[in-house]
């Protein structure tokens, strides 16, 4: 069954939800004023408001309307569309309008010849910062992190970006849907192009550090919980309470940015 769970409410506005439709059965969603109408054979149709939606996950079973995909898009709602495993696929997200003081940024920044490693780089330093931020919140929690532990991680995930996940594959989309719909938030693309046709998948590498940070520090607390929704629940949980995560990354990749282009004849 579709389900809604909380997002992040802001003060004042009726609280806005991720509604997740990936079913095993087909599932057909139109549109109709400004709501979705889902409808199943032998079944009554349900109603969801967009106001009330934050964004929608949803499977090969979902078959939407060209109405209502344009009527998510222009109300700045986007989808991911997940596998039988619950892996990410893709998404699609309202166009930019109008290009950004962002834009101008980074496609400056990939007109560089050598911007790949310099942006490879920049991943490493901010895989450094997570690991280094866990490896304090630990001390601070009264479960350090040895240094073995830490050399070991600084190896495998800072150096060569491999990570071993505690979560299951669902909880990788919930945590995708989350970042690209920040992303639509900020006006920010999910790719960008480089001079020579390489794509810079800002999306997928914003969602990897979350990701590994989530991993990182929830890893005893979701290795104890034996059911997916139980480690569902700990993603969004985690997420609420670190609302600062991504737009800190963002923030870091401006920065990156400017002083980059600043340096480049």
């Amino acid at each position: 069954m579709p389900t809604l769970r909380a997002a992040h409410p802001i003060i004042g506005d009726p609280p806005r939800k991720a509604l997740y439709l990936a079913t095993s059965t087909p599932l057909r969603i139109d549109a109709e004023g400004e709501s979705l109408l889902l409808r199943r054979s032998a079944q009554a149709t349900a109603r969801y408001p967009l106001a009330r939606i934050d964004r929608i996950v949803c499977n090969r079973h979902a078959d939407w309307s060209g109405n209502a995909l344009a009527l998510c898009l222009a109300r700045g709602i986007p989808l991911v569309w997940v596998d039988g495993h619950g892996t990410a696929l893709g998404s699609a997200g309202p166009r930019l309008a109008t290009a950004q003081p962002f834009d101008a940024l980074l496609d400056s920044y990939l007109e560089r010849p050598d911007w790949c490693s310099h942006y490879d780089n920049w991943l490493k330093r901010r895989r450094l910062d997570i690991l280094v931020l866990t490896a304090l919140r630990a001390t601070h929690a009264g479960q350090p992190m040895s240094q073995a532990d830490f050399d070991e991680y600084k190896r495998v995930y800072v150096y060569n970006a491999q990570l071993d996940p505690v979560f299951p594959e669902l909880a990788r989309a919930w945590c995708y849907a989350f970042v690209v719909k920040q992303l639509a938030v900020a006006a920010i693309a999910n790719t960008y192009w480089a001079y020579d046709g390489q794509p810079l998948n800002l999306a997928d590498d914003l969602f990897g550090l979350l990701w590994a940070e989530l991993n990182l520090e929830a890893a005893s607390i979701a290795a104890a919980a034996d059911q997916t929704r139980t480690q569902l629940l700990l993603v969004e949980s985690w997420i609420a309470r670190h609302p600062g995560r991504l737009p800190e990354h963002l923030a870091r990749f401006r920065r990156h940015l400017a002083h980059e282009n600043q340096q480049w004849p």
